[in-house]
């Protein structure tokens, strides 16, 4: 099979049957039964796309010209049109190649070969639009190996960039962005393909990077996250010394959070409600547990947490854990001053307000604000 023809086919092959990838069977050759009906379109057709996987010195023209003959009989025939770009006798061939496509976007196989067409001509706004075609039809599973390879591409991350800002069938980008990159360089165009989307589209925007962050592999995978995060979606005035959004401002329960944004940990003990400035919590029952996260950038040192807010809470406190080093740091209640030490060794850390095992009061507690200060 000719290059062009195989970029997308292993991956369409399970979507589409293997019975789409050759014409049915004719009583004679293909190119000799297109000369028996020329005003037949299919029998020109397959006549075209034998021709030109033919390994002769005018496979080209031959295709060419059964091409011509399909479009003829049938104008606008977009598998014609596909075959006469690709047999590079096509007058004006990104047009052809843009009519091919428009007219059969739903096709896969049609959409995997404009693809490498227009990868082979170096233009990326055309392959984006048929990455974009394949997964709003074929869902973001199948497209992810074009759509990779295209992230390897100069100018691909933008091209596509483009597309996704369009948000049309977006459910495909998401899907695909949870995948694996298939390389370290499909990686390094996913993050630059998130930082290129349009910042005012927050929500949307977030969705792209928390499907990419959650697909990150490797043991730099959490600090590529965060500096993801930290580029597109924190806002740079919510940034304490250490700790991100001290006021609980920027926390919106029930949301997905990434990177060093606040999270209310899972079946937590406590409920969590915004107010004017910090949070308040409410004893859920009798369990016990972590109540708020947040995960930072630990530097070996010393450091002052604080926490302020009002009312007497018994059985809360927070504590700082270390990656492999397990909890470091231990406070003996909800509010106040403590020095805290990083031991060295620690990768990643985390703080995080826990209920104790006993003892942890019911009723509410306001917590306006909880920072970590590095000191000298």
């Amino acid at each position: 099979m000719r290059r062009p023809l195989a970029l997308g086919i292993t991956a369409l092959v399970a979507v589409c049957g293997t019975a789409l990838l050759a014409p049915p069977a004719l009583p004679l050759p293909p190119v000799a039964a297109a000369s028996l009906g020329t005003s037949d379109s299919q029998l020109q057709l397959r006549g075209a796309q034998a021709a030109l996987t033919a390994q002769t010195p005018t496979a080209n023209s031959q295709a060419a010209e059964l091409a011509r003959k399909s479009i003829a009989a049938m104008p606008l025939n977009q598998p014609a049109l596909a075959v006469l770009v690709e047999s590079r006798q096509a007058a004006a061939p990104t047009r052809a190649a843009n009519v091919a496509a428009a007219l059969g976007w739903r096709d896969p196989l049609a959409n995997a070969r404009i693809l490498q067409l227009a990868l082979n001509e170096g233009n990326v706004v055309v392959a984006a639009q048929r990455v974009d075609a394949l997964g709003r039809t074929q869902g973001g599973e199948v497209a992810a190996p074009s759509a990779d390879l295209l992230m390897t591409k100069p100018g691909g991350p933008e091209a596509l960039a483009a597309r996704a800002s369009n948000r049309s069938g977006g459910l495909w980008w998401i899907t695909y962005l949870r995948l694996p990159a298939a390389s370290p360089d499909a990686e390094s165009g996913r993050l630059a393909f998130a930082r290129l989307l349009d910042s005012d589209d927050g929500p949307w925007r977030r969705q792209i990077v928390t499907a990419l962050v959650g697909s990150l592999e490797g043991g730099a995978a959490a600090a590529t996250g965060d500096a993801l995060w930290r580029d597109t979606l924190a806002d740079p005035q919510g940034f304490g010394t250490v700790l991100y959004d001290e006021a609980f401002a920027r926390l919106q329960p029930g949301e997905v959070p990434v990177g060093g944004e606040w999270r209310i940990a899972p079946r937590a003990p406590y409920a969590v409600e915004r107010v004017g400035e910090g949070v308040v919590l409410s004893r859920l029952g009798q369990g016990t547990g972590s109540i708020l996260i947040q995960r930072f950038e630990p530097i070996t040192g010393r450091y002052r947490l604080a926490a302020t807010g009002e009312g007497e809470a018994t059985g809360l406190g927070w504590q700082v854990q270390c990656k492999g080093r397990g909890i470091v740091f231990s406070s003996d209640g909800l509010l106040g001053e403590w020095p805290v030490i990083i031991p060295e060794g620690c990768s990643e850390a985390t703080i995080a307000l826990v209920a104790e095992r006993s003892g942890a009061s019911n009723g509410s507690h306001h917590l306006a604000r909880v920072s970590l200060e590095r000191l000298q």
